[in-house]
């Protein structure tokens, strides 16, 4: 931050006045010592000017470490999209912040605007970034801020885009389960979608895990699901995660033991007479069309490999 920035206007007028007050109090005290009459008691009138310069100053300095201490929950709920927590955390924090403080300060408005994109706010961010920008296009944490903002209102306008196609593509396989372009297709788009560089929210992590899941990344999918009900053990993540592990979700997009739409046959198959005890897991893709090998292993549960 500059010198004077952060402080308003009467507490400028408060410090100019503080440095008179004193000044004139150290001409007088300097006289009265010139004169060999020391007048003791004008050292403590000092305490006045003190006071009038102390008093913006302390306030500066609270303001100041009130920013810090925003840009430190930032990156920690960047960390943890989903910790509600640390976002309550971070929005007390805002909230504490003076505005009128902040409206004249732009390393502090840098500041909120990174906080609002911590917590998936992109519109405030660009209008808070804006701001900023008009009060001083030049500074470092503005033009820094304003170029990491971009960056990431860009990236979540395409990871939500990829999250509707998920979904569409979810919806589509559902009715047409041997569609192997759609297959393909969101096998494709896992590699491209990133959920670490935007602030994903619950019900986007659960469709990128469901799509991991049809694509044949179990483990993906389970990791996903653990990361939200690590901070928000909600109903529907845990549905999902029960279903992952049990198969039922590989049943309802009919991911296996399918007959092959083409007449082409598989490239191998394997099926093994299980015993009565054992239970049938996908061990892997055997064919172009998305059939799969099964074969029976004891006391193991359905998984997709």
């Amino acid at each position: 931050m500059k010198l004077l920035e952060g402080v308003l206007l009467h507490e400028l007028i408060l410090i100019l006045l503080g440095l008179m007050v004193g000044l004139a109090l150290l001409f007088a005290f300097m006289r009265t010592v010139h004169q060999n009459k020391p007048n003791l008691k004008l050292i403590y009138a000092f305490s006045m000017p003190l006071m009038m310069i102390g008093y913006p100053s302390i306030q500066r300095v609270q303001f100041e470490n009130g920013v810090i201490n925003i840009d430190k929950v930032s990156k920690e709920v960047e960390k943890n999209p989903l910790d509600t927590v640390l976002q309550k955390q971070l929005l007390q924090n805002v909230h504490q912040l003076s505005a009128a403080r902040m409206n004249e300060s732009p390393s502090a408005l840098s500041a909120v605007a990174n906080a609002q994109v911590a917590l998936g706010r992109y519109d405030a961010a660009q209008a808070l970034i804006h701001q900023a920008a008009q009060l001083d296009s030049t500074s470092a944490p503005v033009v820094t801020s304003k170029q990491r903002i971009k960056k990431k209102t860009d990236s979540k306008k395409q990871f939500d885009q990829k999250v509707k196609q998920f979904d569409k593509q979810l919806k589509s396989l559902e009715k047409q389960p041997h569609n192997k372009v759609v297959r393909d297709s969101i096998a494709q788009a896992l590699k491209e979608v990133s959920a670490e560089s935007v602030s994903a929210d619950e019900q986007s992590l659960i469709t990128i895990a469901t799509a991991a899941v049809v694509s044949g990344h179990s483990d993906t999918a389970i990791d996903l699901i653990d990361k939200v009900l690590k901070v928000n053990p909600s109903k529907e993540a845990q549905v999902l995660r029960a279903q992952i592990v049990s198969g039922d979700i590989l049943k309802k997009y009919n991911s296996y033991a399918l007959p092959s739409p083409s007449n082409k046959p598989p490239k191998t198959s394997v099926v093994e007479k299980p015993n009565a005890s054992d239970k049938i897991v996908i061990t892997k893709i055997v064919s172009d069309t998305g059939v799969f090998s099964i074969r029976a292993v004891p006391n193991a549960i359905l998984r997709f490999f």
